[in-house]
């Protein structure tokens, strides 16, 4: 077989030595694959969803989120604590309607928030009415005013907040312990 330009059919032993059958299988294969590629939509690609101030009629700054098992999102905001159930937005607010900075979720089911110059944790009632308990008054004067207790940690049975500049590490059964690097 000599060397031409000019491919033929014939003295070819493989389809794949014409220019157009190679194009076609080219072609079928990339095309083949974008439909591969396009499945991962189905496979979990979240649907986003985003809120405005007006949906959910609370303040206009959110400093923490947290998942519940349940599926409801739990927010601390400027105007309080929010929870959304997927259909509704609920605002329960602080003591002294002071910020909701952090907010975290403990083993035992309790919904622990930091604000303005307060600590404590929300818990449904006997008719799942969620109520907040203040916990400030169990921290020793010396350590107070708490100022922004900016975030809010649950490690087993207890819970870590950070204010500006103070931690405060909460067991139910003990009280609080206070770190302070100041002394």
């Amino acid at each position: 077989m000599e060397y031409s330009d000019n491919y033929n059919v014939t003295n070819c032993k493989s389809l794949f030595c014409v220019p157009l059958i190679r194009l076609i299988v080219c072609v079928l294969l990339l095309h083949h694959s974008t439909f591969l590629l396009s499945q991962v939509k189905v496979l979990g690609i979240p649907n986003i969803e985003s809120f405005t101030k007006k949906d959910y009629k609370a303040g206009t700054s959110n400093w923490s989120i947290v998942s519940m098992n349940n599926g409801n999102i739990l927010v601390a905001n400027n105007s309080g604590f929010l929870d959304y159930n997927g259909v509704k937005w609920n605002l329960k607010t602080l003591p002294n309607r002071s910020i909701a900075r952090s907010i975290c979720l403990a083993e035992s089911g309790r919904i622990y928030v930091g604000g303005q110059d307060e600590i404590g944790y929300y818990m449904a009632d006997s008719i799942g009415n969620l109520r907040f308990k203040s916990i400030r008054q169990q921290i020793p004067s010396i350590h107070l005013p708490l100022e922004d207790v900016w975030e809010c940690r649950a490690i087993g049975n207890k819970v870590c907040f950070r204010s500006t500049n103070k931690v405060f590490i909460y067991e139910e059964s003990i009280g609080f312990e206070v770190i302070d690097p100041k002394g």
